[in-house]
């Protein structure tokens, strides 16, 4: 295979030029240690071998771009990286990731468990949900939201009253309504009415 032309890109890559046609972009570390030169005959499983390598790199950077900015699970990393890459590099960038201790699942679960109770207010039906739409497994995601104890849970669900709640919860429909949004957030049926209960008999020693 010919190399007829070679172009630098905007990214500081390399665009190769095979019989006049574009066949790949390489990593300017593999462009520079490949040693290609234009007007040079290169067999194609050689091509082919630093395209994969390049791919490596590219995904390897783009990887620690996006660890840079937040925590992701491993999950969600790979479903970035596949927006742009091939599968199996993607996979595999994501194991070694993982084993460089930049991505955990088991650590991500358990902050982004306590970010959800605690800023949005989620209770434990829904912390496991989400963190289970993240890729974590079953196991992890339930230990995570199990850190909150029951009176944490309890806690919650009265400062969520205390700021949602603006009518008389004597009134059904709006008993309802309140009790059909907590278990939206995740909290259990028995919590939000004992939880509820309270808040009313408070409500009526004010009075």
């Amino acid at each position: 295979m010919l190399v007829t032309n070679i172009e630098k890109t905007k990214k500081g890559r390399y665009s190769i030029f095979i019989d006049d046609e574009f066949y790949c972009t390489l990593h300017v570390e593999v462009f520079v240690l490949s040693g290609i030169r234009i007007n040079e005959e290169i067999p194609q499983a050689k091509l082919e071998e630093l395209r994969k390598e390049s791919e490596r790199k590219i995904t390897r950077d783009r990887a620690l771009k996006l660890l840079s900015a937040k925590d992701y699970s491993k999950k969600n990393l790979i479903d970035k990286l596949l927006k742009y890459g091939e599968e199996d590099i993607c996979r595999e960038t994501a194991d070694k990731m993982e084993e460089l201790g930049l991505i955990n699942d088991y650590d991500y679960a358990m902050r982004m468990a306590r970010d959800l109770h605690n800023i949005k207010g989620y209770g434990s039906n829904r912390i496991v949900m989400y963190l289970r739409e993240k890729g974590i497994d079953r196991d992890t995601s339930y230990e995570a939201a199990q850190q909150f104890d029951d009176d944490e849970e309890h806690e919650k669900i009265m400062e969520i009253l205390q700021k949602k709640c603006r009518t008389n919860l004597n009134d059904r429909k709006e008993k309802e309504k309140m009790f059909g949004r907590l278990m939206r957030m995740g909290y259990k049926s028995g919590d939000i009415k004992n939880a509820i209960n309270e808040f009313i008999e408070n409500e009526e020693q004010e009075i």
